[in-house]
């Protein structure tokens, strides 16, 4: 079951995502919820999720950030990284 598959995970996850001050990063930081889908191998998930800005000072931005610099030396400096920590009591399993 869905539970089942979200107890293996540790808490709290924190998933990361870079994104330039854009019109739809801006919508997404100021909703300060949204819900992720995800699909793989036949399975389908809907996770809801808390959504903050990541200080610069945060460790996770600034991982994100050089991570991201990697593929893409050009990235701006005025990136922003949005932090999504799941809420799985109100997540589930989509059925395919």
């Amino acid at each position: 079951t869905m539970v089942r598959s979200f107890a293996l995970l540790p808490e709290p996850v924190l998933l990361e995502m870079v994104s330039w001050i854009s019109p739809g990063a801006a919508k997404i930081r100021s909703a300060e919820t949204c819900r992720l889908v995800f699909a793989a191998y036949a399975q389908s998930f809907e996770i809801r999720c808390k959504v903050w800005k990541l200080t610069p000072k945060n460790l996770l931005n600034q991982s994100t950030i050089a991570h991201n610099r990697l593929f893409n030396p050009e990235l701006p400096g005025n990136t922003i990284v949005l932090g999504f920590e799941p809420d799985w009591s109100s997540s589930q399993e989509l059925k395919v």
